[in-house]
């Protein structure tokens, strides 16, 4: 059970706000689908699925390409708290800790489907690969391999990441180690 208001880290309105930027909202905070209506042509047009390998965090990886392609975003406005109350089965694994090859596997496989969207200008796939790895390098720098694996896949955009206005003091931290070879595998 949360004692936390559905989705107020993300956004919170008595009125309806629209056409807004994925970047001028905290939704960066809510990589769950709880909480979202998204469109189904967004979809189908995208080709946007939930993976089929990937059993945990599927949903971040799902949105996080929603995000990348989306023009605007609205966020239906309310006056009183909702709650979402956590079920848990065999199935539900939103508890379960995320390994760092699972966090990797997510981060790489979103990082390659913004880098092909050739509508996103270079600052704008940028700017999303940035938010999504604050998110992502807590998991990622947990493993021995992980950030190794990491490092070889995204090297040329992460020094344009490192002067990127969203990024955070962890992840600036996180890609000096990885440049200065802290998460060396010999080491």
């Amino acid at each position: 059970n949360s004692n936390r208001p559905l989705s107020r880290s993300a956004f919170y309105s008595p009125s309806t706000i629209s056409n807004l930027k994925f970047e001028d909202t905290k939704l960066y905070n809510s990589l769950n689908v709880i909480g979202k209506l998204i469109k189904r042509d967004i979809i189908e047009q995208h080709r946007i699925r939930f993976p089929e390998k990937i059993r945990v965090r599927e949903d971040n990886w799902f949105l996080m390409q929603v995000y990348s392609v989306v023009n605007s975003i609205s966020i239906l406005g309310y006056e009183k708290n909702y709650y979402f109350y956590e079920q848990q089965d065999e199935v539900a694994l939103t508890n379960t800790k995320t390994p760092p090859r699972d966090a990797v596997k997510i981060y790489i496989a979103v990082y390659d489907f913004v880098k092909s969207r050739t509508q996103l200008s270079n600052e704008q796939k940028i700017n999303y690969l940035t938010i999504f790895l604050n998110r992502y390098t807590n998991m990622i720098k947990r493993g021995k391999h992980a950030p190794v694996c990491f490092f070889n896949h995204t090297k040329p955009t992460l020094l344009k990441m490192l002067r990127n206005q969203y990024v955070d003091d962890n992840t600036i931290a996180f890609i000096e180690d990885l440049f200065l070879g802290k998460y060396d595998i010999a080491n």
